[in-house]
């Protein structure tokens, strides 16, 4: 397998990407989730989670799309499971207010929520934020 990137600066309106998360399903399907970070490298702003995914074990992907967004808020930090049994692919996350660095959640005034989707259909589409 030859090296890639599979996101970089400047990507679908992005100024960076942070925090990625890789994983590996069934049928050779691979899903890079990661931060879309459109106004910075910041770690607050407006954040989202998007994914690029692969039908043949990580050779090619296709082309960026957006998981999980709150507008101009953050949602961040993606780590996907896999439950084999039932078939249902869960993303776990955070979200918090744009502004909410880490001087304001260290005084509890912009609290980190951990949130929760899941897909049925392998990444196809995804259940709201609960």
């Amino acid at each position: 397998m030859d090296k890639q990137t599979l996101f970089y600066e400047g990507m679908e309106g992005c100024a960076s990407f942070r925090i990625p998360s890789v994983i590996a399903l069934p049928g050779g399907r691979v899903i890079a989730f990661c931060e879309g970070r459109l106004n910075s490298m910041s770690d607050y702003g407006t954040i989202r989670i998007v994914a690029r995914i692969s039908q043949d074990g990580g050779e090619s992907f296709g082309p960026l799309r957006v998981v999980v967004s709150d507008g101009k808020h953050t949602v961040g930090n993606p780590c996907p499971v896999y439950d084999a049994t039932p078939g249902r692919l869960h993303l776990v996350f955070n979200g918090n207010r744009c502004d909410g660095g880490e001087p304001l959640i260290l005084q509890g005034k912009a609290p980190r929520t951990v949130l929760h989707i899941h897909s049925d259909d392998l990444g196809e589409t995804w259940s709201s934020p609960s």
